[in-house]
């Protein structure tokens, strides 16, 4: 395909995902092209607009079909219904790229278009999504756990790259470890964040919002800097 051997590719979106957006956003900032995004639910139209101003919106058989590298940006039951539809109106094209966002599936949920010929990817940045511009900032300080077939995995690191983020290449036979990592570190975060704002401002502090993102994120840096058996070392 033209895209893949100039290093430039045809973008398509499918999904409601906050990240999906702001990394089609971002590959265009990298010099992709945005082909077409599929509608997405009312509640978040207006936000992916303002991240994709301009970029038609097609049904998303007519995305995948016209894209070189389809961005699904879908989890659980909505990510397989969205490759049921898909799978079953003839939409995948044989060679190329399908790039799943979720947290909940690895590579298997992207069975149905790889029997088809296409290529199967996943990219999963570790940070906390606003679907807003705030977040192509926060992509150039942060790892990209990607995992794709080994033939491909310099394009999937590649793209990783071009977002601004390091890649973290993950076996796709410890998705279930991934999965259990981010779910433990994001629940206690909202647990924690929770508990010690109430006690600030039980305390009377006001900005207290800007003092204890401070607080966190200094003894989120100094936790993970001790020697440990985590995933991320």
């Amino acid at each position: 395909m033209k895209g893949l051997a100039t290093g430039r590719m045809g973008v398509g979106l499918i999904g409601s995902l906050p990240q999906g957006a702001v990394i089609a956003s971002g590959l265009a900032g990298a010099g992709h092209a945005l082909v077409a995004r599929a509608p997405v639910d009312e509640a978040v139209d207006e936000q992916v607009s303002a991240m994709l101003p301009g970029v038609p919106v097609e049904d998303a058989v007519t995305v995948a079909r016209r894209s070189e590298l389809v961005i699904l940006a879908e989890d659980g039951d909505a990510l397989q219904k969205t490759m049921t539809h898909l799978t079953e109106r003839g939409a995948w094209i044989s060679g190329q790229l399908v790039c799943h966002l979720g947290v909940h599936h690895g590579l298997d949920a992207l069975t149905p278009a790889t029997a088809a010929g296409a290529i199967g990817m996943r990219l999963l940045p570790l940070i906390a999504f606003t679907g807003t511009s705030i977040d192509l900032g926060r992509m150039r300080e942060a790892w990209c756990v990607v995992s794709s077939p080994a033939p491909v995995l310099p394009i999937a690191q590649a793209l990783a790259i071009e977002l601004g983020m390091e890649p973290l290449v993950l076996d796709d036979a410890n998705h279930a470890d991934l999965r259990e990592a981010i779910e433990a570190a994001t629940t206690a975060a909202s647990e924690v964040v929770s508990g010690a704002m109430a006690a600030f401002g039980r305390a009377g502090f006001s900005g207290r919002e800007h003092a204890l993102a401070k607080l966190l994120t200094s003894s989120v840096e100094a936790a993970v800097e001790k020697p440990s058996d985590g995933w991320l070392q």
